[in-house]
């Protein structure tokens, strides 16, 4: 693995284990969030270096949108699942086990579609722009509940944490639509 963006996917990979960490073993959010911010930097970076200098491969292509989904998969399930003893920031956050839940099965719907693409076309489908935009609405969430849990209301959290959902599973409809373009058309 030669090639700096994937370098950088795979960096981002090896993070996780760091943000588990210090969100539910050492409980020191600000330091779980400045590893998932490094983490979405490089997800920018990766992109943006294989787009402008022509390092875009098919190991990147699948191993990109994996790593984002390890990311967000564990940081939710690390939220849903607090910390060793009380966590602060979690008092209430048992409604984000709804959320990992419906975020395991959005992803293995686009896992399965991915697959089949794969191995029948040869084909790796693209990120498109609703995909990266409810990424971003999903990180943006996930990191105002992670620094500003302790002064948002219950309310607040669970609604931003759906409406982030729901988000996501519109990026799915949107991936959906364009497997089922692709296979009629092959």
């Amino acid at each position: 693995m030669k090639n700096l963006p994937n370098i950088l996917t795979a960096f981002r990979i090896l993070l996780l284990p760091f943000f588990v960490y210090f969100y539910v073993f050492a409980q020191k959010p600000i330091p779980a969030s400045v590893i998932f911010l490094l983490a979405g930097l490089t997800d920018v970076a990766d992109g943006f270096i294989a787009r402008k200098y022509g390092l875009i491969t098919k190991l990147g292509a699948l191993l990109d949108p994996l790593a984002d989904k390890l990311l967000h998969l564990t940081v939710t399930t690390c939220i849903a699942i607090g910390g060793v003893g009380e966590h602060p920031k979690i008092e209430g956050f048992r409604f984000m086990w709804v959320i990992v839940g419906c975020l395991m099965c959005k992803e293995l719907v686009m896992l399965i579609g991915a697959i089949l693409l794969y191995n029948k076309n040869d084909i790796v489908v693209p990120a498109r722009w609703y995909g990266k935009l409810s990424s971003l609405f999903l990180s943006s969430v996930i990191l105002a509940i992670i620094l500003l849990g302790d002064i948002m209301s219950a309310n607040l959290k669970i609604a931003l944490a759906f409406t982030a959902l729901l988000a996501c599973i519109l990026a799915c409809i949107g991936y959906s639509l364009n497997f089922l373009k692709i296979r009629r058309k092959s």
